[in-house]
């Protein structure tokens, strides 16, 4: 069956091409979605007219789609998710998620035009294509990062980690510097010493009373 197209099926044709078509294909699709009509002889005389408005058309849909493209270039859009223990995020970042982000900022576009072959399950910045038209297409940034809660967790590790750590000893307060080295200094109280074959040595009260002892006394003054 010969159709002629009034409207742009893309990798199939244009708005103006006539094709042989298969009948079921014709009658089940082409013609029902208003993508095509039968080739009659009146269609095929609208089939320049039909061509130089399907160009206007092209062109104002193109200077469109290239508006929306630079107004989303360049968006950062920010998804907080819970995190495992091997850095891997609980659930994705799906086209569907970016889609309802962006409409949220504005702008409203088609999921199919968002260039994403599969979910994003990984923390940090991903850059993402969303493609209007073959001509129009706007780069947006996304970016994953722990929740709120998992980056507290985080920070509380650090800390307990660092208070763990010894002090370098140039970090230490002169106080306690002062304090160490009075310790180490102070020796441990010295064990009595045996001494074997030797006597111990006597007192300073025992000595003077052995010098007391061993003085003469003194003669007595008979004319006194």
């Amino acid at each position: 069956m010969k159709v002629v197209f009034v409207q742009d099926v893309p990798n199939v044709a244009e708005v103006g091409d006539i094709k042989e078509v298969k009948k079921g294909h014709a009658r089940n699709y082409l013609l029902p979605k208003g993508l095509a009509v039968l080739a009659t002889e009146n269609e095929l005389r609208r089939i320049e007219s039909r061509k130089r408005a399907a160009a206007i058309l092209r062109e104002e849909q193109k200077a469109e789609a290239m508006g929306v493209a630079g107004s989303i270039d360049g968006i950062i859009l920010t998804f907080a998710k819970r995190v495992t223990s091997k850095g891997n995020i609980y659930g994705s970042v799906s086209a569907t998620a970016i889609q309802q982000e962006l409409k949220h900022l504005g702008h409203t576009i088609e999921k199919s035009m968002i260039k994403l072959e599969d979910p994003i399950r990984q923390l940090g910045e991903h850059e993402v294509e969303v493609e209007l038209n073959k001509d129009a297409i706007g780069k947006i940034k996304i970016i994953i990062e722990p929740a709120e809660g998992e980056k507290d967790e985080e920070k509380g590790a650090e800390k307990a980690e660092e208070s763990t750590e010894e002090t370098p000893v140039e970090d230490q307060p002169a106080q306690a510097l002062e304090d160490n080295i009075e310790e180490s200094s102070v020796p441990d109280e010295e064990e009595p010493v045996e001494t074997v074959g030797k006597e111990p040595e006597a007192s300073v009260e025992e000595a003077e009373e052995i010098i007391t002892e061993e003085q003469p006394d003194e003669p007595a003054d008979e004319d006194k």
